[in-house]
């Protein structure tokens, strides 16, 4: 299967973070996020965005409580985008993309616990500061 087929792949599988702003969250959305993060933030055991590098665009989004403050998050995303390179840049550009979809406390809450879960499955898989 080549790169770009596994790439495909994997899109599919990314679960959207409004499903946790639901009553019922999807029963596979765990699963989905663990897949989706075990393979799309890196391989050979090593991540293409650091342990550190995550923290601080999680520690971005967890300081915002409304729709407005997380859409003036965008360019901040585009600029760790920029900075990190790689499959990394793919990885914060996608955020950058949820983020856009953000109209709704609801889903303000839902993407701070769909950062929360992508922090805690990069960590097991990807524990150290290795690019």
């Amino acid at each position: 299967m080549s790169q770009k087929n596994t790439q495909k792949q994997f899109e599919l599988v990314r679960p959207k973070f409004t499903d946790l702003a639901q009553e019922n969250i999807p029963n596979d959305f765990f699963e989905k996020l663990e897949k989706y993060v075990k393979h799309k933030f890196g391989s050979n055991g090593k991540s293409d965005i650091t342990p550190t590098q995550l923290r601080n665009i999680y520690n971005l989004i967890k300081k915002e409580n409304n729709v407005s403050g997380m859409k003036q998050l965008q360019p901040k995303m585009v600029y760790t985008a920029a900075r990190i390179g790689g499959k990394g840049k793919d990885l914060v550009i996608d955020m950058k993309k949820d983020i856009q979809n953000i109209n709704t406390y609801e889903e303000v809450k839902a993407f701070k616990q769909y950062m929360e879960a992508i922090l805690a499955y990069h960590k097991f898989y990807f524990p150290k500061d290795n690019k």
